[in-house]
Parts: structure tokens; C-alpha cells; sequence
């Protein structure tokens, strides 16, 4: 996907993972793991393409890490979203 979409699409993924609507949802623990795993791949990958967003994306990461239980995302299928966020945070330096 071209950097100005990519940047579009994942703000929205972000409303979405932050919203009372993703709780309603039988996709919630994919939706959190998804979003923390999609960050980590393009901090990775692809860094210039997520760098000038993660300002706007942080707050929403530290708070699906924060509440794993609330996403009902099982540790033991989705990982640790805690470790996803050091992960995350090593990256960034």
C-alpha cells in the first residue's frame, strides 16, 4: 500500500480498535493483536511510512497494552500485549 493511504488507513484502524464498537465484535482480540502486530511489522519494515504517525497511534497502543483482558485477547494465543508494547518501544529509539 502507498505511504498517504497507508498512514489514512491505519489512523482508522486505530478509531476502530479504540472504539465501543470493536467490543461488540466476535474479532476484538484479533483486532487488538492485529493493531499491535502491524505497528511492530512496520517499525520493522517500513519505518518512514509509521514514524510520522506514532505520536498520533501511542496513545492507543499503550491503552490495548494496558488492557489486555478487556480485548479478551488469551496470552497464551495472542502473547503478551505488554511485551508488544517494550517491543514497540525498542523500535522507536
Amino acid at each position: 500500500m502507498p505511504l498517504k493511504p497507508f498512514r489514512y488507513y491505519m489512523l482508522g484502524f486505530r478509531d476502530y480498535v479504540m472504539s465501543e464498537r470493536v467490543l461488540k465484535s466476535d474479532m476484538v482480540p484479533d483486532a487488538a493483536s492485529c493493531f499491535l502486530g502491524l505497528v511492530i511489522l512496520k517499525l520493522c519494515d517500513a519505518a518512514d511510512f509509521i514514524n510520522p504517525i506514532m505520536g498520533e497511534l501511542m496513545p492507543a497502543i499503550e491503552y490495548v497494552a494496558a488492557n489486555q483482558s478487556r480485548f479478551d485477547a488469551d496470552i497464551d494465543i495472542y502473547g503478551d500485549f505488554a511485551e508488544k508494547l517494550a517491543e514497540i518501544k525498542s523500535l522507536m529509539i
